[in-house]
């Protein structure tokens, strides 16, 4: 059995927005094991409470129980620079330790250090801005990575959706070390389709109202906004807004009982594991962004291929790489950003598809023939054999 090294660098008390990175990495350290791997996921942690802080992470998200080993590393310093020293050195040890037929990460800064001690190495990207705010850091960051992908035990550069491959191909990136597959779900909490009238009955929702839901962040980036003015103007429908920060959920809670919306709940952040039962609750499933998320043009989200998995009628906004995934009335009702008409008149349309809900069921079929996580590593180590036959 071959083993393999996930390297991440962030602890697992970071919560926030990494919560759904850290959804991603268990969801594909499974699947890496699912198809005969010994997995081993290192991370940032601190070693008195990290065994407890996985398996209550584990416990609240998936249905699994720990496939893999975990190990951690202590943050040595609150200083960045001082920490990135040490967390090299942490890297190195590990290595050395486990000696991994394959490495994988998500992390550039990692890249050297892994290539440099000899392991075959595959390195996952999800946007191609490397640094939010500092350019030069972020083209110091590009250039290792291009640099990088030049050495032999730099196996693959995985992209999550093709327009990110695009982008990697045009920095001059060998096509050979070029993968791209969407992100997925964890089939094992889908399987079991429920009922829609059940899962209200389980969650205790109105039974006879039609739920139009949305799950992700709140943050302004998101426009939650236009969601209240969708609430405002399909007043005989319940709206279910799930997520947060949750100081993003009171201010939208503020402003909906400003406008007299009071056909809006904000649940603020639920557990992974209860969130099917919500989907499966709904007539319609909200997939909006703006194009004011930093990744939007590289984006694969979770919560989308979840909505698939679900068998609900989905409203996506159509942005560049939900397009790559969905097809306007084949699988879901896609709008225009945005256009806020074009909102008003396709959330009609997906309200009168929801009566007999056969695009929500070809969205089904089609996340679990293309989306799960098992699926995602056997394309990948499909894509890594041919590349090896062929040289």
């Amino acid at each position: 059995m071959k083993k393999l090294l996930y390297v991440h660098n962030n602890s697992i008390a970071s919560g926030g927005s990494q919560n759904t990175t850290l959804l991603q990495i268990f969801s594909m350290c499974n699947a890496f094991v699912n198809i005969g791997f010994e997995v081993v996921l290192a991370m940032e942690g601190n070693t008195e409470t990290f065994e407890e802080e996985v398996n209550s992470f584990v416990k609240s998200s998936f249905k699994f129980k720990n496939t893999f080993r975990t190990i951690n590393w202590e943050k040595r310093s609150k200083y960045k620079i001082i920490n990135r020293i040490h967390v090299r050195k942490d890297i190195k040890e590990i290595l050395q330790k486990e000696k991994p037929e394959l490495v994988f990460t998500r992390e550039p800064i990692f890249l050297r250090t892994i290539l440099n001690h000899g392991f075959p190495t595959i390195y996952e990207s999800h946007n191609a801005k490397q640094h939010k705010r500092i350019f030069f850091v972020h083209l110091f960051i590009l250039n290792e990575i291009i640099n990088l992908s030049k050495r032999e035990n730099f196996l693959c550069l995985f992209s999550i959706s093709s327009s990110l491959l695009n982008f990697w191909e045009t920095k001059g990136i060998s096509k050979k070390k070029l993968f791209a597959w969407h992100d997925g779900f964890d089939a094992s909490l889908f399987r079991h389709e429920i009922s829609k009238l059940d899962a209200k009955k389980s969650l205790n929702l109105h039974e006879k109202k039609k739920i139009i839901t949305y799950t992700g962040g709140l943050y302004p980036d998101r426009e939650i906004e236009k969601i209240l003015d969708l609430a405002e103007y399909f007043s005989d429908y319940m709206f279910v807004i799930i997520g947060g920060p949750d100081k993003y959920r009171m201010l939208y809670k503020e402003k909906a009982l400003y406008k007299n919306i009071s056909n809006i709940n904000f649940l603020g952040f639920i557990k992974h594991n209860d969130i099917p039962s919500y989907l499966y609750a709904s007539d319609v499933l909200l997939a909006f962004w703006s194009s004011n998320v930093p990744t939007i043009n590289y984006c694969s989200p979770l919560k989308l291929f979840e909505y698939m998995a679900s068998g609900r009628v989905i409203l996506a906004h159509g942005f560049p790489t939900v397009k790559e995934i969905l097809v306007d009335n084949e699988d879901a009702v896609i709008c225009e950003p945005e256009d806020h008409e074009s909102v008003l008149v396709r959330l009609k349309d997906a309200i009168a598809q929801s009566r007999d809900n056969i695009i929500g069921t070809q969205a089904r079929v089609k996340a679990f023939r293309l989306y799960t996580w098992d699926n995602r590593v056997r394309k990948l180590m499909e894509f890594l054999n041919d590349n090896m036959n062929n040289d």
